[in-house]
């Protein structure tokens, strides 16, 4: 028998509050932390560099951070829409 999409929301959601609360996401979040500042302390040295092409590599490192940001935030931001109720059906 398939399940609801209430139910599969509701398996999603606790597959991922697990996911959160394990060791392995910890460890995840912290490399990918420790990367961001990396990145942050790399930026910062080009910038004040100057050069234009090092403004350019400057670039690509804000692109990186944003994107690790991005998906470190993303987990509980979807945490949060699978909480929240269906407001109507989707459409399709």
């Amino acid at each position: 028998m398939a399940l609801s999409e209430t139910e599969l929301r509701q398996e999603d959601l606790g597959q991922l509050r697990r996911l959160v609360q394990s060791p392995g996401w910890e460890l995840l979040t912290s490399r990918l932390l420790r990367l961001v500042q990396r990145s942050e302390s790399e930026k910062a040295r080009l910038l004040r560099d100057g050069k234009p092409e090092s403004l350019q590599q400057a670039s690509r490192y804000q692109g990186e951070v944003d994107g690790i940001q991005r998906a470190l935030t993303e987990v509980e931001r979807y945490m949060k829409e699978l909480a929240a109720e269906p407001t109507e059906p989707p459409t399709f």
